[in-house]
């Protein structure tokens, strides 16, 4: 008679052989330029197409133009750049679809299971929304799907919608660790980052820097760096949000700073005035200066009570 404690036994180290066997299917698949050596494939898209979930797919330095966005196919895989950012670089070129210009999209399913890591992503367009009759998301657009994003440069993006650089929208969840999200463009809002209708973002040491929300006309020209609207949330641990600008507060009373117009100088609805410039007119950064006026005017009463004059002064009296 066989005993209990074999059987028990067998069946652990069965099914330890089985899960060995699971983590040896895991491959590496190597991209990189046709002349540069010896790669599986030339394409980012090719390399994602034979992956299965678990594998990883290592791109070697270089530039890479699209014509289509990169899509994870809804597989959970990791896109590693061997070199990092500064030396690897994916483009998007003219868009075959004038509707679909977004460098990478996530709308499969993905979770935060699907990896992106150390890229530069830049000059993308955005995917087209009839919703919003707007493109969204040009370097990054995730729908109803997520990601986790690492060690990525977001730069020099725009759409005539909102996120230049990310959108995220309905029930997705994405991550962002070690970004740089820079000089981006939106036409109506979030020249950053936009994350909407149930999104929730979580970022952490990101820098967004130096993006637009141009707010041309009949756009809302809101969140020059991040846009987080309609039921939406997101969470930054150790992020520096700096240099970026929104044009709404010009445009509630008819004027407008772009970068074709960098100068601002507006009296406010309140009767406030605002001055704002941007870069390359402020070689420091974007700034802004509010000028804030008191609804009731000072009177002398106000001048002895801050100490800013004396009775003697007030009264003329001469000594």
């Amino acid at each position: 008679m066989v005993k209990k404690s074999n059987v028990r036994n067998c069946l652990g180290i069965w099914m330890f052989l089985l899960s060995m066997v699971g983590l040896t299917q895991a491959a590496t698949i190597t991209v990189g330029p046709p002349q540069g050596g010896e790669f599986n494939f030339n394409t980012i898209q090719a390399g994602i197409d034979t992956a299965i979930d678990g594998d990883m797919v290592l791109v070697a330095p270089g530039e890479y133009m699209v014509t289509e966005p990169i899509t994870f196919r809804g597989k959970a895989i990791t896109i590693r750049s061997e070199a990092g950012p500064n030396e690897t670089t994916i483009r998007m070129g003219t868009p075959a679809n004038i509707n679909r210009g977004s460098v990478f999209i996530f709308e499969n399913g993905e979770t935060t299971d699907s990896v992106l890591e150390g890229f530069k992503i830049t000059e993308g367009k955005g995917i087209y929304e009839p919703s919003e009759n707007a493109s969204m998301g040009g370097g990054i657009f995730c729908d109803f799907s997520s990601a986790t994003v690492s060690d990525c440069i977001i730069a020099q993006n725009s759409v005539d919608g909102s996120g230049g650089g990310i959108y995220c929208a309905h029930q997705c969840s994405p991550i962002l660790i070690d970004c740089t999200i820079v000089e981006n463009v939106a036409e109506n809002s979030g020249g950053g980052v936009t994350v909407g209708y149930g999104a929730s973002m979580t970022m952490t040491n990101c820098t967004i820097r130096g993006n637009s929300a141009e707010g041309t006309v009949g756009h809302s020209g809101a969140g020059g760096g991040v846009l987080c609207a309609f039921d939406s949330s997101m969470t930054m641990t150790y992020c520096t949000i700096v240099e970026n600008y929104a044009a709404q507060i010009a445009r509630k009373v008819g004027r407008q700073i772009t970068v074709l117009e960098p100068l601002l100088d507006a009296h406010l609805e309140e009767g406030d005035r605002a001055n704002a410039t941007l870069i390359p007119v402020s070689s420091r950064g974007n700034t802004i200066t509010l000028r804030k006026f008191s609804r009731d005017p000072f009177t002398i009463t106000h001048f002895l009570k801050f100490k800013t004059m004396t009775i003697s002064a007030n009264v003329g009296v001469q000594p």
